[in-house]
């Protein structure tokens, strides 16, 4: 192979081509976003629909079975789940596994736009939902003294919406706990029997007032105006002064006379405590492409300038922050990849001597280093399946640099020089590592073809180990030769004292009667090779057989210190009264240590 030649030969170019390619490797590294989970949109979307006041039956016959017949007309759907629900309409849709997202979605929207027009009048305009799997990556809670009302903090936390909104790299926050502002209409019966009026008349008048009518532009001659309709109210005034009635030469009936309108929080939806405590959540999400350790720096800084204007009483609290458990993942990979290197050198120093095991440990953060420039400029993110296939990758990075180093002792001991060691000694061994580096790619390309959420999960996972077994192959083909050479050209690297020997390692003596006992083990196998093959295929099927024993899981179960408790409740349940709930069963799980 001239290429391995040329490679030994220009050295200084090699060691060049080198040092540039561990440096944008190291680069791409920094730059690469960080999540703790893959990112990507699972193949479902729902569609969401508010019919208020609605039984399920009504909810099925008029919402949900006009979605239905709509969706049923586009190609690409795979499964379509519905469920009615007093005042509410769900239907899961989901994509056959090669089906085009982006496009199938904006194909869903327009089927649902159609619908719509078929819907009854009291019915919310149906939401499609097609990011299912976006997580919030930092959850803050604003605690409120006991006692008081959640809706006092709504000039707070819209002020903290609006300047976390701000922060490069927040797609949307979203406000949970916090009641709606509503208007309340209050009759006085008494009024309304004086006048011959009923709570009909009130709810008519208000509801042909409240009206938007688009404008337009008036035009006379070569003039023009711009005409806009007031119909909207804009503010409890507006309400007030809405005419009910007009008798005929009389004074007008207007609300104000026969109601009292004032406004008032809403029944909040979702009930937020933290440690007993009202609260409202504050969840932050990220665009993608951002990493959420610098995201969460940003979010940090501005808390840190909106905590002096809180009220009195009232504290922030990060209940769920992603960026922690991200750093908590790469500082385990740092160990994983610091306890490898000391291993390999550990295990390199038993057989040789010490600059050559130095020399193949350090081709494990070398093609690390190498392999991030591809991996960067190919789009891959860090997060739990990279890190996964990082670790997974570091126990065989170290290979061909070993097979290299070790056939290059082999033409030392046998007398070659220093350059002919090793260039022979990488030429003999190349095509056997590009054969295996080749077999171990393919044993894990064929995950990158699996179709569905579940490919687009563990995609990273064999593109991740590829491209490193390539680096490590590139490693041990160009630099491990290169570097051998200059250690022996200055006489710092010893050889072995005979053929076959094992160098000058801690425990050179041992390995090699090790080696003698082998060869004659070996030897005896040779001899009866029906008899070895039969014992290492029971051998396999009994290993095989224990396979039940240890059981299937996709992943680990996560380890983190947050749990979920479910409670489910009869129907007829009062909305109000799980207020009292997040105080009273919490409180049983922790009695159980652990």
């Amino acid at each position: 192979m001239e290429i391995i030649g040329a490679g030994l030969k220009y050295r200084k170019i090699t060691v060049v081509l080198f040092i540039l390619l561990i440096i944008a490797g190291v680069s791409g590294f920094l730059a690469m976003p960080r999540y703790e989970d893959p990112q990507f949109k699972i193949s479902t979307a729902r569609v969401l629909t508010l019919y208020p006041g609605a039984a399920p039956d009504q909810v099925e016959a008029l919402i949900t079975k006009p979605l239905e017949e709509k969706i049923k007309e586009l190609e690409d759907v795979k499964t379509i789940e519905s469920s009615s629900y007093n005042g509410v309409s769900s239907i899961i849709v989901k994509l056959n596994d090669n089906a085009d997202q982006d496009k199938s979605w904006d194909k869903l929207r327009q089927k649902v736009t159609e619908a719509s027009a078929q819907l009854p009048s009291g019915a919310d305009t149906p939401e499609v939902q097609d990011d299912l799997n976006k997580t919030s990556f930092m959850i803050m809670h604003l605690t409120v003294p006991q006692g008081e009302d959640p809706a006092s903090l709504k000039e707070t936390v819209d002020h903290w919406e609006d300047t976390i909104k701000q922060v490069s790299g927040v797609e949307r926050v979203e406000v949970k706990g916090l009641p709606d502002e509503q208007v309340q209409v209050i009759l006085d019966p008494a009024a309304l029997s004086v006048r011959r009026l009923s709570w009909t008349h009130v709810a008519d008048s208000l509801e042909k007032r409240n009206v938007s009518i688009p404008g337009g532009i008036l035009r006379e001659g070569k003039m023009g105006f711009w005409v806009e309709s007031s119909g909207e109210y804009r503010s409890l005034e507006d309400i007030r002064e809405t005419i009910i009635y007009q008798p005929p030469g009389g004074a007008a009936v207007k609300v104000k006379d026969v109601a009292k309108v004032e406004k008032s929080p809403a029944r909040a939806n979702v009930l937020v405590e933290t440690n007993g405590k009202p609260s409202v959540a504050i969840a932050v999400f990220t665009k993608e492409g951002y990493s959420v350790s610098s995201v969460e720096k940003d979010i940090q800084s501005s808390i840190d300038q909106l905590k002096g204007d809180l009220p009195p009483g009232v504290e922030p609290v990060v209940f769920l922050n992603q960026s922690e458990s991200v750093q908590k993942k790469f500082g385990d990979l740092w160990r994983e990849l610091l306890i490898g290197m000391v291993a390999v050198l550990m295990v390199c120093l038993l057989g040789l001597n010490w600059l050559t095991a130095i020399i193949v440990a350090l081709s494990i953060p070398i093609s690390a280093a190498v392999g991030f420039g591809p991996l960067s400029l190919a789009g891959v993110s860090l997060h739990q399946v990279t890190i996964a296939a990082l670790i997974i990758a570091l126990g065989i990075l170290v290979d061909d640099a070993i097979v290299v180093n070790d056939n290059i002792e082999r033409h030392l001991a046998a007398g070659a020089a220093a350059y002919n060691a090793c260039l022979g000694g990488t030429r003999e061994v190349a095509v056997p590592i590009l054969t295996a580096t080749v077999a171990t790619v393919s044993a894990f390309a064929p995950l990158m073809l699996i179709p569905g959420d579940i490919g687009r999960f563990v995609y990273s996972l064999p593109v991740v180990v590829s491209v490193t077994m390539l680096a490590s192959m590139v490693t041990s083909l160009w630099l491990t030769p290169t570097m051998r050479f200059w250690l022996l050209k200055r006489g710092r690297a010893e050889t072995p004292a005979r053929p076959g020997g094992f160098g000058t390692g801690l425990l050179s003596p041992a390995l090699e009667r090790l080696s003698l006992w082998y060869e004659g083990r070996l030897t005896a196998s040779m001899k009866r090779p029906v008899l070895t093959v039969a014992v290492a295929l029971l051998l396999s099927v009994g290993a095989f057989s224990l396979l039940p024993l240890i059981g299937v899981q996709l992943f680990p179960y996560a380890e983190r210190e947050e749990f979920v408790i479910d409670i489910v409740t009869p129907r007829v349940t009062a909305s109000i009264r799980p207020r009292r709930w997040p105080g009273m069963y919490p409180r049983e799980p922790l009695r159980n240590p652990g």
